[in-house]
């Protein structure tokens, strides 16, 4: 019987001295301090290079139509009509501005009224025109 006791009680030292040499107050973690990225460690893509149109003033009324994915200068007029969608368009002056495209970049001088059935288009004027928006996700910067 004591060759038994003696077996168990080994046993029960050597895993109670492996448990404390794992759990010891000597264990060090090694972990270094995450580090918040500044913006000169993001990149970004430059924006793409889209083909560029014009689009004349006719009759008071420049129309800006099948120009998808292009970059559209478009002079001042009365009247401009966009009608196209994802298109980075610059324009001059105009009485009156209406979007039925959508997802358009459209950079504006001065407008006195803008009329958007379109959606998710942005619209930067250096004016404080009338805005009649009926789509959704527009946004006018002025």
């Amino acid at each position: 019987m004591s060759t038994r006791i003696l077996t168990t009680t080994a046993l029960t030292l050597a895993l109670a001295a492996a448990l404390t040499g794992c759990s010891g107050s000597n264990a060090t973690s090694e972990t270094s301090p995450t580090r918040t990225p500044t913006p000169t460690d993001i990149t970004t893509a430059p924006p793409p290079e889209l083909e560029k149109a014009t689009v004349r003033c006719s009759d008071g009324v420049a129309r800006v139509a099948e120009l998808n994915n292009k970059e559209v200068t478009v002079p001042d007029c009365v009247k401009v009509v966009i009608t196209t969608s994802n298109a980075r368009i610059v324009m001059g002056d105009a009485d009156e501005l209406r979007v039925t495209g959508a997802i358009n970049s459209i950079t504006a001088k001065d407008v006195a009224s803008i009329t958007v059935t379109g959606d998710a288009n942005e619209i930067t004027t250096t004016s404080t025109p009338e805005i009649d928006d009926s789509g959704a996700k527009n946004v006018v910067n002025r």
